[in-house]
């Protein structure tokens, strides 16, 4: 429920800032016309972030979407991938045009906590995105001896693997492997980036302690009998 209403938010702040061009206009919605180019934007938008959730590529998701009895993934979740079907979308990007048409007009947006949070979401997803995109690995970046190598091991640590066939078997192990890379390739740039960014340390200012008062303040008084 955490990430589904992460997703809206940070979909919500694309909307807002669409350009429809030249693009013919689909909708207008409180004076303002929504055109098949935001249209378009807001869906890949929509798709980049849930690929992110799910830990699929965007290509990877489209496939599964358009395939979704192909796509390997129990009976109980296709219902999930046939509504993130672009023909199921305008719905919800309409509900998100008009909860940021309201939202706006009635001042939600100007609170200083929710702009704190939208700040914050942006650093995020920010971070997020330019970490994925400097650390990307894909599946087909991994090459089928090591992805064989890998299976053979996995094969003979668990013998329940053995009935799933070759094929299956070497794809999932080489997301799987691109995954590893991925994450230890984010561990890497983040250790460069921190090492070329010297921090700074106010020797006046103990946020330890400052944390630690903070919790103290905060913490319920039936903590505090404890």
């Amino acid at each position: 429920m955490i990430k589904r209403t992460l997703v809206f938010i940070i979909l919500a702040g694309f909307l807002l800032n669409c350009k429809g061009g030249s693009s013919p206009w689909v909708w207008k919605i409180d004076g303002k016309k929504y055109t098949v180019s935001d249209f378009d934007d807001a869906y890949e938008n929509y798709i980049n972030l849930m690929a992110q959730q799910l830990q699929l590529s965007p290509e990877q998701l489209k496939s599964m979407i358009k395939n979704p009895e192909k796509s390997g993934i129990p009976e109980e979740n296709m219902e999930m991938l046939r509504k993130l079907s672009k023909d199921n979308f305008p719905d919800q990007y309409k509900q998100l045009v008009l909860l940021n048409v309201e939202a706006k007009k009635k001042g939600f947006t100007k609170k200083k906590e929710i702009q704190s949070r939208i700040n914050f979401i942006q650093q995020f997803y920010t971070a997020s995105l330019f970490m994925a995109e400097k650390a990307e690995v894909k599946a087909d970046d991994v090459s089928d001896d090591e992805a064989l190598k890998a299976w053979e091991m996995i094969r003979n640590s668990n013998p329940q693997m053995r009935t799933i066939p070759l094929d299956k078997g070497l794809a999932a192990t080489k997301q799987r492997l691109a995954m590893k890379k991925a994450f230890d390739r984010q561990q890497e740039s983040i250790k460069d980036i921190m090492e070329a960014y010297p921090i700074e340390t106010n020797p006046d200012f103990k946020l330890k302690d400052y944390i630690k008062k903070s919790e103290e303040q905060t913490s319920k008084p039936e903590d505090k009998a404890k």
